[in-house]
């Protein structure tokens, strides 16, 4: 599996986790509601992108959790 892959398991995992659509999550990551259905389609990501993506991911788990990002690796 490559990283593309592995990274929209990953959103697929997150955004059932917290109720929230791919269209919101791209608004909420990138300001692109076709953010998660680009990487779908092209498989390639820039680093930085998928730095954000998971930067985003790991704060949103931590405030919806109330721990310290830490805990949840």
């Amino acid at each position: 599996m490559n990283t593309a892959a592995k990274l929209l398991k990953e959103i697929e995992n997150f955004c059932q986790r917290h109720g929230m659509s791919e269209t919101a999550f791209g608004r909420e990551v990138a300001r692109d509601n076709h953010m998660v259905g680009r990487i779908r389609r092209e498989k390639s990501l820039t680093t930085k992108r998928l730095d954000r993506i998971r930067d985003f991911m790991r704060s949103y788990d931590q405030a919806a959790s109330g721990r310290p990002a830490k805990e949840l690796v």
